[in-house]
């Protein structure tokens, strides 16, 4: 789960944000900055931070293997 505790919108389809990642509803990650998008109707964790986030945990995923920025 992810709480958002600031965002600023950068244009109808980005925001910045910062934002907690829990577990059992506790923060497991000091704040993150990171950026949000806007696809199909709904807002999303945007690729780049995605990646970011779970390359700390040394996760490696197909999806991040380039440094394209996707939703």
């Amino acid at each position: 789960m992810l709480r958002v505790n600031d965002c600023q919108f950068l244009s109808p389809t980005r925001a910045a944000l910062s934002f907690d990642l829990l577990l059992n509803g506790q923060p497991v990650t000091a704040a993150t900055i990171g950026q949000a998008v806007f696809v199909n109707g709904r807002w999303k964790v945007a690729r780049v931070t995605f990646c970011a986030v779970i390359s700390r945990a040394n996760i490696a995923t197909a999806s991040c293997s380039d440094d394209r920025e996707r939703a």
